[in-house]
C-alpha cells in the first residue's frame, strides 16, 4: 500500500496511522481467536 514516506505524507499521516492501528487491532483479534480462545469441551 505505502512503499515510502512520501506516499504516507501525501495521503496524510493521520489517515495512515488510523489505518495502521486498525490493521494492528485486527491482527491482535486474529491472534487472540486462534491461540487464546480455545473451545470448551
Amino acid at each position: 500500500m505505502y512503499s515510502d514516506i512520501r506516499q504516507i505524507f501525501e495521503a496524510g499521516l493521520h489517515a495512515y496511522l488510523t489505518q495502521f492501528l486498525a490493521r494492528v487491532f485486527e491482527l491482535g483479534n486474529l491472534v487472540a481467536r486462534t491461540y487464546l480462545m480455545l473451545p470448551v469441551a
